[in-house]
């Protein structure tokens, strides 16, 4: 029947005294604090250009407030008088 009739079995890494089983792979074991530094510094450079963003954005949309606000209020005097 082969290794299709065996059940397969999940092994943890870790004993219940936090030591390492015979069979764990050391090689594996220290790629977890690679992958959550590399989040981490994700995080920190989201963080870092997302308020460089808004610092950026903000007196754009000032300057374009302000232009909008000046072709408005040229409009209105002629809509009145018509």
């Amino acid at each position: 029947m082969g290794r299709r009739g065996q059940r397969i079995r999940a092994v943890s890494r870790c004993s219940r005294n936090g030591k390492l089983h015979s069979d764990a792979d050391p090689a594996a074991t220290g790629a977890g604090d690679s992958a959550a530094t590399l989040f981490a510094f994700q995080i920190l450079l989201g963080v870092v250009f997302g308020l460089w963003g808004i610092a950026l954005a903000l007196p754009l949309i000032a300057v374009v407030k302000v232009i909008i606000d000046h072709f408005k209020a040229d409009e209105s005097p002629a809509a009145a008088t018509a």
